[in-house]
């Protein structure tokens, strides 16, 4: 099954602890303001540039990816409602993420469109009883698998670092959920998580405890046991805790995937 349509155009899925609503904070944590990544593999580079208005939101961010047969660039543009939370993010002026709130900061849903200007994905949030976010629920609209839902547990350690994603899809004629996948967040560090929430599904604001980065991601089947990925995260810090640069090593069965990204800050 192909599901990624899902939020296929938002670059960066980069998941911690979350409860539905706190404060808007957006881009900046601490004194410094991130300002562009650098990644690399054998085979590609990508450059990212983030833009701040006046008030340091992050308003958007240009994507320069590089590969040996040619070069693209996108650009992702994000507005802000009265409460000065996210209402749209943009990409290229064709696809859109709508955003609709059950309160100021909470999202209650968002809607994914296509270049048609059609709903493609509603993405429906639940939250516990502390507030943190519980279940995504997916609905595809379009194509082979429309009716199709899919549900995204969260499940999170006492610091509310996240700890698991369990996956779970619903087709057609259906009566129950099938479990699908499970992704495994382990061996967090105290450090800084920098990435500005406005790049990272599912766009929730987090709560006040420390952001925290992963070292180990692990991908399963749910139903056959076997492994689908493995990413191995090694992290270099200034003296105040922010990262400098990464090395991700991703295994998919036999193979590897390094991938060396650099952090600036402005």
């Amino acid at each position: 099954m192909n599901i990624g349509i899902i939020s296929g155009f938002f670059l960066l899925i980069v998941l911690s602890g979350c409860r539905k609503y706190n404060e808007v904070v957006v881009g900046q944590y601490g004194k410094k303001v991130l300002s562009e990544i650098n990644s690399k593999t054998s085979s590609s580079e990508s450059k990212i540039m983030l833009t701040y208005d006046r008030n340091d939101r992050l308003v958007g961010y240009t994507t320069t990816v590089t590969l040996p047969e040619n070069t693209s660039k996108s650009l992702v543009t994000i507005k802000y409602n009265d409460d000065n939370f996210i209402s749209e993010i943009n990409s290229n002026e064709v696809y859109k993420l709508k955003f609709y709130y059950e309160s100021p900061g909470v999202i209650e849903h968002t809607e994914e469109f296509d270049h048609k200007g059609r709903v493609v994905v509603t993405h429906s949030y639940h939250y516990d009883m502390k507030g943190f976010l519980k279940e995504i629920i997916d609905r595809l609209h379009l194509g082979d698998n429309e009716g199709t839902f899919i549900k995204n547990s969260y499940n999170y350690d006492q610091n509310g670092n996240l700890t698991v994603v369990m996956a779970a899809i619903l087709h057609p004629g259906s009566k129950n959920f099938v479990p699908w996948r499970e992704t495994y967040y382990k061996e967090y560090d105290n450090k800084i998580n920098i990435l500005p929430l406005s790049m990272n599904h599912p766009y929730i604001v987090f709560n006040n405890l420390p952001r925290h980065n992963s070292r180990k991601i692990t991908s399963i089947d749910t139903k056959t046991g076997a492994i689908l990925s493995i990413f191995k995260n090694e992290y270099v810090y200034d003296d105040y805790g922010y990262p400098l640069s990464l090395i991700q090593r991703g295994y998919f069965g036999s193979s590897e995937l390094v991938t060396k990204t650099t952090y600036k800050y402005k």
